[in-house]
Protein backbone atom coordinates (compact mmCIF):
# COMPACT_ATOMS: atom_id res chain seq x y z
CA UNK A 1 0.00 0.00 0.00
CA UNK A 2 0.83 3.57 -0.67
CA UNK A 3 -0.46 6.77 1.24
CA UNK A 4 -1.22 9.68 -0.99
CA UNK A 5 -0.77 13.58 -0.93
CA UNK A 6 -2.48 15.47 -3.49
CA UNK A 7 -2.76 12.03 -6.23
CA UNK A 8 1.57 11.48 -5.38
CA UNK A 9 2.53 8.74 -4.10
CA UNK A 10 4.51 9.90 -0.63
CA UNK A 11 5.43 5.94 0.47
CA UNK A 12 4.97 2.49 1.77
CA UNK A 13 2.44 1.99 4.73
CA UNK A 14 4.30 -0.67 7.22
CA UNK A 15 2.00 -3.73 7.63
CA UNK A 16 -1.57 -2.87 9.79
CA UNK A 17 -1.43 0.99 9.54
CA UNK A 18 -4.07 2.79 8.73
CA UNK A 19 -3.99 5.79 5.87
CA UNK A 20 -5.37 9.38 7.06
CA UNK A 21 -8.51 9.67 4.90
CA UNK A 22 -11.84 11.26 5.66
CA UNK A 23 -13.37 7.90 6.63
CA UNK A 24 -10.39 6.63 9.14
CA UNK A 25 -10.47 9.84 10.57
CA UNK A 26 -14.59 9.93 11.19
CA UNK A 27 -14.54 6.14 12.17
CA UNK A 28 -11.30 6.79 15.03
CA UNK A 29 -8.84 4.19 13.04
CA UNK A 30 -6.49 6.86 12.01
CA UNK A 31 -5.59 8.46 15.52
CA UNK A 32 -2.19 9.52 16.00
CA UNK A 33 -2.72 12.94 14.03
CA UNK A 34 -6.25 13.83 14.38
CA UNK A 35 -8.62 15.24 17.25
CA UNK A 36 -12.24 16.40 18.23
CA UNK A 37 -13.17 19.61 18.33
CA UNK A 38 -15.91 21.11 20.59
CA UNK A 39 -18.08 23.59 22.00
CA UNK A 40 -18.91 23.92 25.75
CA UNK A 41 -22.25 25.70 26.36
CA UNK A 42 -23.57 27.46 29.61
CA UNK A 43 -26.76 25.58 30.53
CA UNK A 44 -27.62 28.81 31.65
CA UNK A 45 -27.43 30.45 28.48
CA UNK A 46 -29.84 28.19 27.19
CA UNK A 47 -32.72 30.58 28.65
CA UNK A 48 -31.71 32.69 25.89
CA UNK A 49 -33.53 32.03 22.67
CA UNK A 50 -30.13 33.49 20.48
CA UNK A 51 -27.96 30.97 21.80
CA UNK A 52 -30.26 28.13 21.41
CA UNK A 53 -30.52 28.97 17.79
CA UNK A 54 -27.10 29.39 17.10
CA UNK A 55 -26.27 25.72 18.64
CA UNK A 56 -29.28 24.18 16.53
CA UNK A 57 -28.02 25.91 13.52
CA UNK A 58 -24.15 24.75 14.64
CA UNK A 59 -25.49 21.01 14.81
CA UNK A 60 -27.96 21.53 11.82
CA UNK A 61 -26.60 19.42 8.17
CA UNK A 62 -26.25 23.42 7.07
CA UNK A 63 -24.14 24.44 9.71
CA UNK A 64 -22.45 21.07 9.86
CA UNK A 65 -21.87 21.36 6.16
CA UNK A 66 -19.52 24.32 7.13
CA UNK A 67 -17.07 21.68 8.53
CA UNK A 68 -15.08 19.98 5.62
CA UNK A 69 -15.58 23.99 4.15
CA UNK A 70 -13.20 25.44 5.91
CA UNK A 71 -11.19 22.35 6.29
CA UNK A 72 -11.87 20.00 8.86
CA UNK A 73 -13.90 16.73 9.25
CA UNK A 74 -17.10 16.38 10.28
CA UNK A 75 -18.24 13.85 12.81
CA UNK A 76 -19.76 10.64 11.25
CA UNK A 77 -23.60 10.43 11.41
CA UNK A 78 -23.69 8.44 14.85
CA UNK A 79 -21.22 11.10 16.17
CA UNK A 80 -23.36 13.97 15.33
CA UNK A 81 -27.00 11.91 15.66
CA UNK A 82 -25.75 11.99 19.72
CA UNK A 83 -24.01 15.38 19.71
CA UNK A 84 -27.26 16.56 18.57
CA UNK A 85 -29.50 14.29 21.03
CA UNK A 86 -27.16 15.75 24.29
CA UNK A 87 -28.32 19.40 23.14
CA UNK A 88 -31.96 18.13 22.49
CA UNK A 89 -31.93 16.44 26.27
CA UNK A 90 -30.81 19.60 27.84
CA UNK A 91 -33.53 21.74 26.31
CA UNK A 92 -35.56 19.41 27.13
CA UNK A 93 -34.20 19.62 30.78
CA UNK A 94 -34.26 22.91 30.71
CA UNK A 95 -37.61 23.35 29.65
CA UNK A 96 -36.90 25.20 26.82
CA UNK A 97 -38.74 24.69 23.82
CA UNK A 98 -37.60 26.54 20.14
CA UNK A 99 -38.46 30.24 18.97
CA UNK A 100 -40.54 30.65 16.71
CA UNK A 101 -39.56 33.19 13.79
CA UNK A 102 -36.97 35.51 14.52
CA UNK A 103 -35.20 36.02 17.67
CA UNK A 104 -32.43 38.84 18.60
CA UNK A 105 -29.84 39.14 21.06
CA UNK A 106 -26.11 38.43 21.26
CA UNK A 107 -24.55 34.75 21.49
CA UNK A 108 -20.90 35.44 23.31
CA UNK A 109 -18.19 33.04 22.09
CA UNK A 110 -14.67 32.88 23.20
CA UNK A 111 -12.23 30.03 22.75
CA UNK A 112 -9.85 27.93 21.20
CA UNK A 113 -8.29 29.88 17.41
CA UNK A 114 -8.48 26.19 15.89
CA UNK A 115 -12.46 26.24 16.25
CA UNK A 116 -12.88 29.58 15.70
CA UNK A 117 -13.09 29.00 11.44
CA UNK A 118 -15.69 26.37 12.07
CA UNK A 119 -17.79 28.89 14.68
CA UNK A 120 -16.95 31.64 12.72
CA UNK A 121 -18.11 30.28 9.57
CA UNK A 122 -21.47 29.14 11.29
CA UNK A 123 -22.09 33.09 12.84
CA UNK A 124 -21.94 33.83 9.13
CA UNK A 125 -24.09 31.85 8.04
CA UNK A 126 -26.22 32.39 10.42
CA UNK A 127 -26.76 35.44 10.01
CA UNK A 128 -28.38 35.32 7.39
CA UNK A 129 -30.99 32.85 9.40
CA UNK A 130 -31.56 35.31 12.35
CA UNK A 131 -30.08 39.03 10.88
CA UNK A 132 -30.88 40.56 14.50
CA UNK A 133 -28.05 37.90 16.11
CA UNK A 134 -24.70 39.22 17.19
CA UNK A 135 -22.46 36.15 17.55
CA UNK A 136 -19.26 37.56 17.10
CA UNK A 137 -16.00 34.50 17.15
CA UNK A 138 -13.44 35.67 20.10
CA UNK A 139 -9.48 34.09 19.65
CA UNK A 140 -8.40 33.92 23.69
CA UNK A 141 -7.51 29.94 23.17
CA UNK A 142 -9.17 26.92 25.16
CA UNK A 143 -7.75 27.80 28.08
CA UNK A 144 -8.59 31.79 27.98
CA UNK A 145 -12.12 30.44 26.57
CA UNK A 146 -12.68 28.47 30.04
CA UNK A 147 -11.75 31.84 31.78
CA UNK A 148 -14.38 33.86 30.18
CA UNK A 149 -16.97 31.06 30.56
CA UNK A 150 -16.04 30.61 34.16
CA UNK A 151 -16.57 34.20 34.65
CA UNK A 152 -19.78 34.23 32.74
CA UNK A 153 -19.10 36.51 30.16
CA UNK A 154 -19.27 33.52 27.31
CA UNK A 155 -21.72 31.83 26.50
CA UNK A 156 -19.64 29.17 24.20
CA UNK A 157 -16.56 28.14 24.64
CA UNK A 158 -14.78 26.88 21.73
CA UNK A 159 -12.74 23.97 22.67
CA UNK A 160 -9.73 21.97 21.06
CA UNK A 161 -9.72 19.47 23.39
CA UNK A 162 -11.69 18.38 26.42
CA UNK A 163 -12.01 20.56 29.46
CA UNK A 164 -9.45 20.02 31.80
CA UNK A 165 -10.59 18.77 35.90
CA UNK A 166 -9.36 22.04 36.74
CA UNK A 167 -12.02 24.03 34.80
CA UNK A 168 -13.80 21.76 35.96
CA UNK A 169 -13.74 22.68 39.55
CA UNK A 170 -13.62 26.35 38.45
CA UNK A 171 -17.09 26.06 36.73
CA UNK A 172 -18.35 24.13 39.51
CA UNK A 173 -17.17 26.91 42.29
CA UNK A 174 -18.19 29.71 39.78
CA UNK A 175 -21.95 27.17 39.82
CA UNK A 176 -21.09 26.94 35.77
CA UNK A 177 -23.14 23.64 34.60
CA UNK A 178 -21.92 23.10 30.83
CA UNK A 179 -22.94 21.12 28.13
CA UNK A 180 -20.35 19.51 26.34
CA UNK A 181 -20.50 19.30 22.53
CA UNK A 182 -18.40 17.69 20.29
CA UNK A 183 -18.78 19.18 17.12
CA UNK A 184 -15.82 18.10 14.03
CA UNK A 185 -12.73 16.33 13.98
CA UNK A 186 -9.57 18.27 13.60
CA UNK A 187 -6.90 16.15 11.45
CA UNK A 188 -3.84 18.28 13.00
CA UNK A 189 -1.74 17.62 9.84
CA UNK A 190 -4.08 19.38 7.76
CA UNK A 191 -3.63 18.12 4.23
CA UNK A 192 -2.61 20.81 1.13
CA UNK A 193 -5.14 18.82 -1.11
CA UNK A 194 -8.59 17.53 -0.08
CA UNK A 195 -8.19 14.20 1.66
CA UNK A 196 -8.97 10.87 -0.48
Amino acid sequence: KTASAGGAAVGALPAGAVAPNEETIKTGQYKPLSRPLFIYVNKASLKKPAVVEYVKYYLSDEGQALVPEVGYVSLSPEQIADTRQRFDQALQSAGVSAAAGEVDGEVRINGSSTVAPISSAVSEEFRNVQPKVRAAVGTAGTSGGFKDFVRGDADICDASRPIKSSEIEACTAAKIEYLELPIAIEPNARPLAPLP
